[in-house]
C-alpha cells in the first residue's frame, strides 16, 4: 500500500484534511483544532505536500499551507464521505 493511502485510512489525517481552507492556513492553527501535537501535525503536512495535495512557503517565521487543485479534488471526495458516514452532518464549508 502506497504512503498515501496509509495517511488517508487514519481519521486525524483526514480531520486535518478536511480543517483546511482556501485561506493561509499555518501548521499551529490547525494542530489545535484537530487536537493534534505540532511535530504531529507537520509530519502529516510534509506527507500532503510530498504527494502535492499542499503547496507551502515561509510567511515571516511562519510556514503556509494552501491546498493545491488536486488537495481540494481529495477534501471534496472526503467531506462527501464524511457526511455520508455520519448521516448527513456537515463538515466544513462549501
Amino acid at each position: 500500500m502506497s504512503d498515501i493511502l496509509n495517511v488517508f485510512l487514519r481519521k486525524k489525517p483526514v480531520l486535518l484534511l478536511l480543517t483546511m481552507d482556501q485561506k493561509i492556513n499555518y501548521a499551529s492553527l490547525l494542530a489545535k483544532k484537530v487536537n493534534l501535537t505540532y511535530t504531529h501535525a507537520v509530519l502529516i503536512l510534509r506527507k500532503f505536500e510530498e504527494n502535492k495535495l499542499i503547496e507551502s512557503r515561509m510567511d515571516g517565521r511562519k510556514r503556509v499551507m494552501i491546498l493545491t487543485k488536486r488537495g481540494l479534488d481529495i477534501q471534496d471526495i472526503f467531506k462527501k464521505t464524511y457526511n455520508l458516514l455520519k448521516g448527513g452532518e456537515t463538515v466544513g464549508k462549501k
